[in-house]
């Protein structure tokens, strides 16, 4: 077939004459050629089209996988010179089932180009302007009802960071759906859904207050169309092409953050479980510098558990009759002691160009044991500093202030267990520092 073209063939598919899938499914990210061998199993199998259409398509057995969408179904065709020609585009594959692979027919394919290639009764302002007004409408109420209005070329202009920031502030809904349209081999269905679910988080996270305005220039089939919207009385550019025989959004002013949205909130900042290694730095005469690690989950609110080895100055102390009070009496050292803590807290997301800065503000309980033994508490407050690696994937700076006091009054009967010591120094103060660490999300 190299060098030849390929013209449609049969108009009605005939359920067991042969078929031949072609494409460039890719082996580990690598595209490669496959001609595929299989037979019509059902002529005219019935499903509901993206655009909520019911169409019939052709069900064979050729192999399809993922990346060879798009390709051709061939039938051999004796009066063509490549000796095939097309019966229909493959384009879905049942995962669930045996060999079930799914075609457009070519007589829809004809169709299809046929009506592109006249679009007079459309390709006019007063159709843009009614199906911006239906767009500014139907966007108040969710993704679902955008996601008619998303072109299939706006996917092409959705890279990395931009996918990130519109998974970050997604529905939980449209997240789920989301997923299962990669899980299901569509990655461009998901970039569309995520899209559309894009421009109803910011619509909706700004009151709803969002209407059409005008349309700036003449329309064209040759480039796309500018459209202004209002939200909240501030003008949204937006570009427009005709796609699937109707006016489809290929770009919009939710879908980046542009030179002028330096610094944003974020929706969600997602992860399952946060790991940081801590070190701890005193601002007070009592202590020395400790160690340890902290493991937490949550999105804003959260939750966690932290293990750190702490130090605090200690001194013995006898009664003496001759001042009547307690007196240190030799010298001064440290008591060791382990502490395990449960903490919750509350952060709220910032993005800053492409850094994460998510102050914070945190409450701990402390069960202190081996030659200190007791429970305390600890307040603290700070900002983890994160570069997003991948989807919930973050590589954090953690910056936190702490305070809090130790006193034998609120320890168990054992005290200070040390054989060395018997008293706190420092005894009652707030005891302030510092906590930095270099940790990751999973």
């Amino acid at each position: 077939m190299t060098g030849q073209a390929l013209s449609f063939g049969l108009e009605q598919p005939i359920e067991g004459v042969e078929v031949y899938s072609a494409g460039f499914p890719s082996i580990k990210n690598n595209p490669s050629w496959q001609l595929g061998k299989g037979i019509i199993s059902n002529a005219h199998f019935p499903m509901e089209s993206l655009d909520n259409k019911r169409i019939f398509t052709i069900q064979h057995t050729a192999q399809v996988d993922r990346g060879s969408s798009g390709g051709p179904l061939l039938i051999s065709d004796n009066t063509q010179p490549s000796g095939f020609s097309i019966i229909g585009i493959n384009t879905w594959k049942v995962t669930d089932r045996e060999s079930v692979n799914l075609s457009i027919p070519s007589s829809q394919i004809k169709e299809f180009i046929n009506k592109t290639l006249n679009k007079e009764d459309i390709n006019n302002n007063i159709a843009l302007r009614t199906i911006s007004n239906e767009f500014a409408n139907d966007a108040l109420n969710g993704y679902k009802n955008i996601l008619k209005y998303v072109s299939y070329k706006s996917v092409s202009l959705v890279d990395v960071d931009t996918y990130y920031n519109l998974m970050d502030n997604a529905s939980e809904e449209a997240k789920h759906r989301i997923y299962k349209n990669i899980e299901n081999g569509f990655p461009i269905e998901a970039i569309r859904i995520a899209i559309a679910d894009g421009i109803a988080q910011k619509i909706i996270n700004r009151k709803n207050n969002f209407k059409y305005n005008n349309i700036t220039g003449l329309t064209s089939m040759e480039t796309p169309t500018r459209v202004l919207f209002l939200l909240n009385n501030k003008l949204i550019h937006s570009s427009w092409i005709i796609e699937l025989d109707s006016w489809k959004i290929l770009d919009i002013d939710f879908l980046k953050r542009n030179n002028t949205e330096i610094f944003s909130t974020v929706r969600n900042f997602n992860y399952y479980i946060r790991l940081i290694p801590q070190l701890y730095i005193p601002r007070n005469k009592a202590e020395k510098i400790g160690y340890g690690i902290n493991i937490a989950w949550g999105n804003k609110f959260f939750y966690g558990i932290s293990f750190f080895k702490s130090y605090h100055l200690a001194c013995n102390k006898e009664f003496s009759y001759e001042t009547g009070s307690n007196i240190m009496v030799g010298e001064t050292g440290y008591v060791e002691f382990k502490e395990f803590s449960l903490n919750i807290g509350y952060q709220y997301p910032f993005l800053f160009y492409k850094v994460y800065l998510l102050p914070f503000i945190k409450g701990d309980i402390c069960y202190l044991t081996h030659e200190l033994e007791g429970i305390t508490s600890r307040f603290s407050y700070g900002i983890n500093t994160g570069i997003k690696l991948s989807s919930n994937q973050y590589l954090l700076f953690h910056f936190e202030l702490s305070s809090r006091k130790l006193s034998l009054k609120n320890l168990s009967p054992t005290d200070i267990s040390s054989e060395k010591f018997n008293t706190l120094l420092y005894e009652n103060k707030k005891l302030k520092g510092i906590n930095i660490g270099l940790g990751i999300t999973f």
